[in-house]
């Protein structure tokens, strides 16, 4: 996000297309978890039981919707400045197209573990 950020404000796309700079999603949980797994390479060397990881980790202010607003945001920018996309061998893609190409991605993967942590429940 901080690249599509700093992509608008340096391209002057924000005052242009009326764009709001999109907040950074935020991950809880995620330093016990690292502990967790430096402990169990560690424990893996010497032989020992691994310990189990049970944490439970939290996004906050990112969702699906996050993706599909920036998509629409560099959409936008892309009609308006009549940007082609390039494909093909050899062609070298734009910054834009790379980042719209990432957004892409992402919002797909996230929307996807979204649709399987409903399936599974809160359990």
């Amino acid at each position: 996000m901080d690249e599509y950020n700093k992509f608008i404000l340096d391209n002057n796309y924000k005052k242009k297309y009326n764009l709001i700079n999109e907040k950074m999603f935020v991950i809880k949980g995620t330093d016990r978890v690292k502990h967790v797994i430096e402990e169990n390479k560690i424990r893996k060397k010497k032989g020992i039981r691994k310990l189990s990881n049970n944490e439970v980790l939290e996004i906050g202010n990112v969702g699906p919707e996050s993706f599909v607003r920036i998509l629409d945001n560099l959409l936008t920018i892309i009609k308006g400045e009549r940007i082609q996309f390039s494909s093909g061998k050899g062609a070298k893609k734009s910054h834009i197209q790379k980042l719209y190409e990432d957004f892409y991605r992402y919002g797909k993967r996230l929307s996807k573990y979204k649709d399987n942590f409903e399936t599974m429940g809160s359990d």
